[in-house]
Formats: structure tokens, C-alpha cells, sequence
């Protein structure tokens, strides 16, 4: 959390004086908001660039710019989602092309629950191959900090948001870590949003083919089965409602058009 003594609104007392009806009162300065919104955000593991990411701009967030039609109804289905966060049948399955916006939806769900409706809840976003090194890194006898130590938060967080999913080669270790996660949280109804490149259309390749060492399979071609298994992909269908997003790489259209040379 910043300093508060570099806000020169409230000389870092953290309160502002205002006028109401005519009255003098006091309110929280927006360093303080700020602040606070921050340190919600950052305990929940969110990234720096991700954390204003928002449906609207009501709570100070950012929005999608250029918002496209292909994104209303999955907007709908995501805030939807967030409103009625915990009382939710299901999580949520966000894939899609890279760019198309899975991991800004994901974080502002996460946005609406912590910030937006303050619910005190356990949310956690969680990089699916940064938690596999990790979990790597605690195998390491020069290491405190044990697997299950590693794991505990992942299993206990609600909501869970697990990102990029099917980014690791799936190896016999990725897949077994993964449905060892996957089937703890289904055993105790933990909601999960997971994002992934990766769809279900038909592949030309066929199934993935999965050894102690490394899957063969050609990157464009592989579904999300191919990537997982079809045993936790059907373990999916029981826990995430599937949304799949179309529609161009945002920062490809987007981003790039906004560099100046």
C-alpha cells in the first residue's frame, strides 16, 4: 500500500473534508479507495496489468475498449455470474483464440465480488503454469514451503480462477497434479473459473498421446481434450458452464494500433 502522506487532498490522514447540503463532513479520501481496492485485488493474487479490469467503469475499473458484439453476450453471462456469486449452480469455462478477453472477464468477476458487492470471499487467481513451477520449486530440498503448502490455497480458494489452462505440455505429472486439483474441488463444490485457449472443435490430429516425458500434438490443431484428457475434460462438463468467446486477438487489433513508431 502507497504512503499516505503523498496525497495532498488529505495530507495522509486518509479522510477529506466535504460539503454536504451545506454542511461540513468528512469522507474517506480516494487515495484511501484506492488503496484499498489495490491491496483486495493484489491479496487475491491478481496481476499488476490485470487488476483494473472491470465490466464498467462504475468502481474506477476499465472496462473493454471498443466493446464488439460478440462480446455483450458473454458479458452478460460473466456479470450475471458475479452478481449472483455464491448462489451459483456451477463455475465458469472462459475459452477462446489468445486476446480475445478470458482473462480481463475473469478478473472482473473477481472485481465485482471483492469490490464491487465487498463480499469477503477467498477468490484467488492463480496462473496455471506459475503454479506449476511452484509446485516444482517445493520439491527442492533447499526449500520451506511444501506441496501441499504450495496446494492448500488453490484447494481452498472461492472463487478459484485457474488461467491459461492447457499452456504446460500435458505430461503425465501436469495431468495428475491438475486432476488432483480439479477433483478436490469437486468433492467439495468449490466454484472455479478456469480460461483456456483451447476449444472443443473437431482436430484433424487426433487424440493427444501422453508419455512420461512430453504429449506430441500440433498446437493449432489440439482441442481442450486433446490438451487434458477427455476423462477431466468431462470432469469440466460437471463443473463449468462453457463459454466460448470469438472474435479477434485484442492486442493483435487493439493494442498494436495505439503504438506510435
Amino acid at each position: 500500500m502507497s504512503e499516505p502522506t503523498d496525497c495532498p487532498e488529505c495530507a495522509g490522514t486518509s479522510w477529506k473534508r466535504v460539503e454536504r447540503n451545506g454542511v461540513d463532513a468528512v469522507t474517506r479520501c480516494t487515495c484511501w479507495v484506492g488503496d484499498r481496492h489495490d491491496s483486495a485485488m493484489a491479496k487475491a493474487g491478481v496481476p499488476t496489468r490485470y487488476r483494473e479490469c472491470a465490466f464498467d467503469g462504475r468502481s474506477g475499473g476499465r472496462p473493454f475498449d471498443g466493446l464488439k458484439p460478440n462480446l455483450v453476450r458473454v458479458i452478460k453471462i460473466a456479470e450475471s455470474w458475479a452478481d449472483r456469486f455464491p448462489d451459483v449452480e456451477a463455475g465458469l469455462l472462459f475459452s477462446g483464440m489468445p486476446g480475445v478477453g478470458k482473462t480481463h472477464l475473469s478478473v472482473a468477476v473477481l472485481r465485482r465480488i471483492l469490490l464491487e458487492r465487498e463480499i469477503a470471499a477467498t477468490a484467488l487467481f492463480c496462473d496455471f503454469r506459475s503454479l506449476l513451477r511452484e509446485i516444482k520449486g517445493s520439491y527442492h530440498p533447499d526449500t520451506a514451503a511444501t506441496e501441499m503448502e504450495v496446494l492448500r490455497p488453490v484447494l481452498e480458494a472461492e472463487p478459484l480462477v485457474l488461467d491459461d489452462l492447457g499452456g504446460e505440455s500435458p505430461t503425465l505429472w501436469v495431468l495428475d497434479t491438475f486432476f488432483f486439483i480439479l477433483n478436490q474441488r469437486y468433492n467439495e463444490k468449490k466454484l472455479t473459473i478456469i480460461t483456456t485457449n483451447y476449444s472443443d472443435k473437431p482436430t484433424s490430429t487426433g487424440p493427444v498421446a501422453v508419455s512420461k516425458g512430453s504429449a506430441r500434438m500440433g498446437a493449432a490443431e489440439a482441442t481442450l481434450a486433446d490438451r487434458i484428457t477427455a476423462r477431466l475434460r468431462s470432469r469440466l462438463y460437471e463443473m463449468c458452464r462453457d463459454v466460448r468467446i470469438d472474435g479477434d486477438d485484442y492486442r493483435q487489433i487493439t493494442l498494436q494500433a495505439n503504438f506510435h513508431s
